[in-house]
């Protein structure tokens, strides 16, 4: 399965102190200046143009004007944001002083998920070591691990701990509903105790030049089995339309 090509410039970021605006290096622009420097800036480094289908061009050519009208900082800032928003990317955000700009189109769609309900039908989950998952038997012979996010360090010895206490399963549910991502590393890590050989779940591009499409030639990535414990058993992972980001390389 070849994934979806990343970037350096996922993120933008903006500051506002007093009246002066910036991005990357403190630089003098007006506003109309800035914002096309902004929008430069993604043209030039963002990696995921082939797949989206937002016309970036003609996004230049309407907000560049309504730049030029914003009377204040603040109201430039809301300009940029909702260009930056056109691109329907979680992982492209703005921050304006204590404002945060992110598209969050994705958070009005019902997730099909409760926590409590999934507990009810469990006497004995409780919480990993570093607080990242929480596991327990779903029945005598099916264990339940739910994955709350991939952010931070700790996930070896959690997931290590979740196998110990549920070694006499039979089948574990993996259950990543609601899981926002985090670091790419943690979910090698989980995955890594499934793992029955060396296998490549993606293959990464990266962004290596002007034109959009000029993308690194594709990566291969690769899970290993790792771990003092490891889970042969069937295995089922659960997904829903909240489970963005890193959280998607797991059911890969």
């Amino acid at each position: 399965m070849r994934g979806s090509p990343t970037g350096a410039a996922a993120t933008a970021v903006l500051l506002a102190a007093c009246t002066s605006l910036f991005i990357g290096p403190d630089t003098d622009f007006d506003r109309t200046g800035l914002l096309d420097h902004v929008w430069r800036d993604l043209d030039r480094h963002y990696s995921l143009f082939v797949v989206k289908t937002a016309d970036w061009d003609s996004l230049h050519d309407v907000y560049i004007p309504l730049g030029a009208q914003a009377p204040t900082d603040s109201a430039l800032a809301d300009v940029v944001g909702a260009m930056l928003s056109e691109l329907h990317d979680i992982h492209v955000s703005l921050r304006a002083g204590s404002q945060l700009y992110r598209y969050t189109g994705f958070d009005v769609r019902p997730a099909f998920f409760d926590p409590g309900v999934v507990a009810n039908y469990m006497t004995d989950r409780g919480p990993a070591p570093n607080g990242h998952m929480a596991f327990g038997h779903m029945e005598p012979e099916i264990g339940h691990i739910w994955i709350l996010h991939f952010a931070r360090s700790g996930f070896d010895t959690d997931i290590d701990t979740a196998l110990a206490r549920l070694a006499d399963v039979r089948a574990l549910i993996v259950d990543v509903r609601d899981n926002p991502g985090g670091q790419l590393e943690n979910v090698v890590t989980v995955a890594s105790r499934f793992a029955d050989r060396d296998r490549t779940y993606a293959f990464r591009s990266f962004r290596d030049g002007p034109s959009h499409d000029d993308l690194s030639p594709p990566e291969p990535l690769v899970v290993s089995p790792q771990g003092a414990r490891r889970f042969r058993g069937p295995v089922v992972v659960l997904t829903n339309r909240r489970s963005m980001s890193a959280a998607e390389g797991l059911s890969s």
